[in-house]
């Protein structure tokens, strides 16, 4: 029984302590206390059962045997439970402890991540693309580079594409969408806008995956800056490239003797290589005097410059390197140099000069612009200066060798000479040997043949000469050879490496006379161009004088016509059908006709004509004359039109193309018998200079082109030399007058044209036909038309002729159509019936060329006295009073003679119904 008492009371006391011990374990103090002192009731309540085993007084407490065992196993269980509790409990502490650890740990983690994300001095973001661009995170370092804040990124993304510089946007949007269509990672260099307005360099790494709890792409990545690094390659390159640059002046001043090409080769290397803005020096002599200048970089600007510096004028940088004899930075240029010529070349850079010095003397100076940066001077001085150093040794080397080197030149002086003339020569230049061999020639001569060098030297000459010219040439060495007196200058052919027959002029002289080896040396010159020239100008004053001489017989011979035709006319109109003599009279109109149409024809030649030109364009005219083209071939020609829709406007005489298309339609109808194509075209061409100036009397600029080829049996060059010429033909007798073409050539040279024409025999002809171009919008095409309304009138007419029959036949078909005739044979007399007629002078129809006053000075001495009249000029061969080239002045009515007097009928009329 006491064993048991003391066993529970042991195992009550052991669960008071873990429960006491329990508190520190929960932290729950009140309910692990209370628990404890429960168990150590217990304990007493077991303690004292064993004292009243001892002392025993109440049988009914403390003598239950069953109750002690029971309380026992209720100790023994209440221990354990407690142990258990125990360690479920300290298992949950343990836990517990883990926990706060792990976020304690997390925290601190998360801590060093901001404050590593504040200083690491670069910008970590996350960019999550959804419909537009959004910022999921992105470091503070951001404000201290463009000066906003993450908050205003996560507000307006739009800032990250405004912060790039703007070449740099496109490639990297294109990149970033790449990234993230590949999943590969994105690495791209570029600029961003600091908040000081600078643009740095940024390498951004990017790393894209998918959010975590979304679909949406975005990318990890980090911006660092490597302005730095950048600006380090930079220099290094720049660096790189001075040491690259004082190596080539170095070998340069090595190898090169002459101070000119020297000097100008070391500006060019500082500009090319070294990419400085310009470059120059300049060299003075024992007096101090410039002699010598070189430029890169600068051009016209520094002809000024010399011209001071010769005239002892020294711009504000010579004199600042002066006072100090040494280099001089000059950072301001345009405070500085306000006097210098170049200042407005440099006014955007910065300059060093140094003088170029050694042992004390002064041999010049040289000068380098570059960018506005002082990290030019500060990382380049010494090697400025090593240039400067190097370019003085090697003047100061050069002066020491300028005795000896002026000796050898001496000597070689002679043949640089010569070889410096030979090789500039504008003529070919060649030397040959007694056999023809050609020993020596010089860059010219191998334009002139078209063969390169080692094709020409020890190749005999004659292989290079047209057939036609090997006995010429031969003959003319031969007996030069033996001494005789021959013209030493000749024409003869060549024939060029591509197959080409040229025209040359060669002078030769004999070398090494009466000896074996007798050589000649001779000069050539290409003068194809200047034959071809020489023909043109020929055939244009043989043009220009049959023009002058038809001209002029067009012009007395039209007054003859004048006087036929008119009377014919007169005579048939009162004579009876049935008269024995009309037909003799018919048949003389006719003969005069015919004549009136060679006149018109030779005065189109002789550009004598009067044209009354429109802004036109060629493809309406060339439309509208189609059919009578047509008709004129006939049906065996194809008639072919290439028109071009953006064709320019011409100012021309609309009825004399259809002259011009007309004449040639007739002459390619003639040259095809069997039939064929007659192809007209028009173009817009630019005549340039290189075209004008192988062809006289052509001016460059803008021109409309008329081209008409034909397919037919072509023409001879001796032909083709012929075909404008008056009366020309290679037709058949009676086929023909020969005035066709004639009448093309005056009509387009009247009209401010060229015309050239291209044939061979049995490949077709082609004329082409340049006409200036004007820039104004083309009018309506037409010729006027005589008034069809009553020809009579009862008008006073005024008519003054110096030739007798004019004035006749004009007065007579006048008269009988009703009108009041007043008649004068010449100005003077014209004036006094102006003076003294008293009623209204309706027209005054009036020759254009008279002696003493013209009709054009009358008709203005008539406006003085009275203005109610209108005018009509005649005339077979008007001067310039009316026209000008050849062109009618505006305002005036004009009737060619020969005229009918129907025709003259018809002009009056309509002259006298046409409004003011």
């Amino acid at each position: 029984m006491i064993a048991l008492l003391l066993i529970s009371i042991f195992f009550q006391l052991v669960a008071a302590y873990f429960a006491l011990h329990l508190i520190k374990t929960t932290g729950k103090i009140n309910a692990w206390l209370l628990l404890s002192f429960a168990f150590l009731l217990m304990a007493i309540r077991r303690f004292s059962s064993l004292i009243g085993t001892y002392f025993p007084r109440d049988e009914f407490l403390f003598r239950h045997e069953a109750a002690e065992s029971v309380g026992l196993l209720a100790s023994v269980l209440i221990f354990i439970g407690v142990i258990l509790i125990a360690r479920v409990f300290k298992q949950a502490k343990a836990d517990s402890d883990t926990v706060k650890k792990v976020l304690n740990e997390l925290a601190i983690s998360e801590e060093r991540f901001k404050n590593l994300m504040v200083n690491l001095p670069a910008v970590a973001y996350t960019l999550l693309f959804k419909k537009d661009l959004i910022f999921q995170y992105i470091s503070p370092v951001i404000r201290m580079w463009t000066g906003k804040s993450p908050e205003e990124f996560y507000k307006r993304p739009v800032l990250w594409d405004q912060m790039i510089h703007p070449q740099d946007r496109e490639r990297i949007s294109r990149q970033m969408q790449e990234s993230i269509s590949s999943g590969e990672k994105f690495s791209a260099e570029y600029r961003i806008l600091t908040k000081s307005g600078d643009w740095i360099w940024v390498r951004n790494e990017g790393f894209p995956s998918s959010h975590a709890k979304t679909a949406y792409k975005q990318i990890n990545g980090i911006l660092t800056d490597i302005s730095f690094q950048k600006e380090s390659e930079l220099r290094l390159r720049q660096l790189n490239s001075t040491f690259q640059t004082v190596s080539k002046i170095n070998r340069l001043i090595a190898k090169e003797k002459d101070i000119r090409v020297l000097i100008q080769s070391v500006c060019d290397i500082l500009t090319e290589t070294q990419n400085y803005l310009s470059a120059w020096v300049a060299l003075v002599d024992e007096n101090n005097k410039f002699v010598q200048f070189a430029t890169s970089g600068i051009g016209e600007p520094f002809q000024k410059l010399i011209s001071l510096l010769e005239k002892g004028e020294l711009p504000p940088c010579v004199k600042a390197t002066q006072e100090k004899s040494e280099g001089y930075f000059i950072e301001d240029v345009q405070t500085f140099c306000k006097t210098c010529p170049l200042a407005g070349i440099h006014g955007h850079c910065s300059v060093w000069i140094a003088p170029l010095l050694h042992n004390g003397q002064l041999f010049g100076f040289i000068n380098i612009a570059f960018k506005k940066n002082a990290v030019y001077y500060k990382d380049e001085k010494f090697l400025w200066e090593e240039i400067v150093s190097d370019i003085s040794y090697g003047l100061y080397a050069h002066q020491l060798e300028e005795k000896r080197r002026l000796m050898k030149q001496a000597l070689q002086q002679s043949e640089e000479r010569f070889r410096s003339i030979v090789e500039t020569s504008q003529e070919g230049i060649f030397i040959i040997n007694s056999n023809y061999k050609i020993i020596y020639c010089n860059r010219e001569m191998t334009q002139i043949l078209g063969r390169q060098e080692p094709e020409i030297v020890g190749h005999n000459f004659q292989e290079f000469l047209d057939a036609e010219s090997i006995p010429i040439v031969e003959d003319r060495y031969r007996r030069r050879q033996r001494g005789e007196n021959v013209p030493a200058r000749y024409q003869f052919k060549i024939v060029r490496g591509s197959g080409e027959v040229r025209w040359v002029e060669i002078s030769a002289s004999v070398i090494n006379e009466n000896t074996p080896d007798a050589q000649s040396i001779a000069t050539i010159l290409d003068i194809t161009d200047q034959i071809k020239l020489q023909e043109q100008f020929l055939q244009a004053q043989k043009m220009e004088a049959i023009g002058r001489l038809a001209g002029g017989v067009a012009h007395d011979f039209n007054n003859i016509l004048t006087a036929i035709n008119g009377y014919a006319q007169l005579i048939l109109s009162e004579m009876k059908p049935d008269n024995s003599f009309r037909e003799d009279i018919e048949e003389i109109y006719k003969a005069g006709h015919r004549a009136a149409n060679i006149t018109r024809q030779l005065l189109a030649f002789s550009r004598r004509q009067v044209l009354e030109p429109k802004i036109i364009s060629l493809n309406d005219v060339i439309n509208e004359s189609q059919k009578m083209i047509q008709r004129v071939i006939g049906e065996d020609v194809d008639l072919v039109f290439h028109a071009d829709e953006n064709l320019g406007t011409v100012y021309v005489d609309p009825g004399q193309i259809d002259q011009i298309l007309l004449n040639l339609a007739i002459n390619a109808k003639d040259a095809m018998p069997e039939g064929g194509q007659l192809i007209v075209e028009t173009s817009n061409a630019l005549l340039t200079e290189d075209y004008t100036r192988n062809h006289i009397n052509v001016k460059p600029g803008d021109y409309v082109l008329l081209a008409v080829t034909d397919t037919g049996a072509g023409m001879t060059k001796e032909i083709v030399n012929h075909i404008f010429e008056p009366f020309f033909t290679t037709k058949e007798k009676g086929r023909g007058t020969g005035l066709g073409l004639s009448t093309v050539y005056g009509i387009v040279k009247q009209s401010g044209g060229i015309i050239w024409v291209y044939s061979e025999p049995g490949k077709g002809t082609t004329f082409k036909i340049y006409f200036p171009r004007v820039n104004y919008s083309s009018e309506e095409i037409g010729l006027n038309e005589f008034s069809q309304k009553d020809l009579r009138g009862t008008e006073t007419i005024l008519i003054v002729e110096d030739e007798q029959t004019v004035l006749e036949v004009a007065s007579r078909s006048l008269e009988k159509l009703g009108y009041k005739i007043l008649m004068a044979n010449n100005g003077q007399e014209a004036l006094k019936i102006v003076q003294n007629y008293s009623e209204r002078i309706h027209l005054i129809l009036t020759d254009v060329v008279m002696p003493k006053i013209s009709g054009y000075k009358l008709i203005q001495k008539v406006k003085k006295i009275r203005s109610d009249f209108k005018v009509l000029f005649m005339s077979g061969y008007p001067d310039r009073t009316i026209t000008t080239n050849g062109f009618l002045k505006s305002g005036l009515a004009f009737i060619q003679k020969p005229f009918t007097p129907k025709g003259i009928a018809k002009k009056v009329r309509d002259v006298l119904n046409a409004q003011k």
